[in-house]
C-alpha cells in the first residue's frame, strides 16, 4: 500500500513538473511573439529615424511568409518593398496598436494608422496638407517569434475620403485610386508605379 501511495505521489509530481514546464515554455513563446509584434508595428510600420522596414522585418519573417487581404496575397519581399515606398510617401506614418488578442499561435491586432501623404497616394494627388486616421485589423499566425502569415484589412476607403479635395475627386480619380489599392494589396509594384504621375514627389 505504501509503495502504491509512493508511486502515485511520484506520478503526480512528474505530472505537475511537466505541466509547469509546458506552461513556462508556452509563456516564453507568447512573450517572444508579442515582442516581435511590438517591433513590427513600432519599427517597421511606423516611420522612425533608427530603422528601415527591410532591416527590421527580414529576421522576423518565417520562410514562405504570406500577407493576404481581399485583393490577394504577397510575400515578405513585396511587403517590405511596399513599406519602403510608404515611408517615402508618408513621412509621418504611424501604426498605433490599440489591442492585442492571443489565441494559440494566432494574434489579432487592432491598430489606428495615421499619416500625411505628400504625393500620389493610391491615385489621389496629395500635397501634405491633409492627414488620414483609420482603423486596421491584422490576424498574425506566429511561431517562435516569427510571422508565418498575416491576414489584414485597412480602411483605405475612409482614408481617401479624408484626403480628397473639398470639391471632391472625380470618378476617374477614384477609379485610379481603386486600381492602385488593388495593386498594393497584391504587392504589384510595377502596376503601382504605372499609376503614379510623372511629377509625383
Amino acid at each position: 500500500m505504501k509503495r502504491l501511495i509512493s508511486l502515485c505521489s511520484m506520478l503526480y509530481l512528474t505530472f505537475l513538473i511537466t505541466g509547469c514546464n509546458a506552461q513556462k515554455n508556452n509563456s516564453s513563446e507568447v512573450t517572444k511573439n508579442k515582442e516581435a509584434i511590438s517591433v513590427f508595428y513600432q519599427k517597421a510600420l511606423t516611420v522612425n529615424k533608427e530603422t528601415q522596414p527591410t532591416t527590421v522585418l527580414t529576421p522576423l519573417m518565417a520562410e514562405n511568409y504570406t500577407s493576404s487581404n481581399s485583393s490577394g496575397a504577397k510575400g515578405a519581399k513585396e511587403l517590405m518593398g511596399q513599406l519602403e515606398f510608404f515611408w517615402k510617401l508618408i513621412p509621418d506614418l504611424k501604426w498605433d496598436v490599440q489591442q492585442v488578442i492571443n489565441n494559440g499561435d494566432q494574434y489579432v491586432v487592432r491598430s489606428i494608422a495615421t499619416g500625411t501623404p505628400n504625393g500620389n497616394f493610391m491615385g489621389l494627388q496629395t500635397d501634405g496638407s491633409k492627414s488620414f486616421k483609420i482603423m486596421t485589423i491584422d490576424v498574425h499566425t506566429m511561431k517562435d517569434g516569427k510571422f508565418v502569415n498575416t491576414n489584414h484589412i485597412e480602411d483605405w476607403t475612409t482614408a481617401m475620403q479624408q484626403l480628397k479635395p473639398k470639391n471632391g475627386a472625380s470618378d476617374e480619380t477614384m477609379k485610379v485610386a481603386m486600381e492602385f489599392m488593388g495593386a498594393m494589396g497584391k504587392g504589384d509594384m510595377k502596376k503601382m508605379m504605372d499609376l503614379m504621375h510623372d511629377d509625383m514627389v
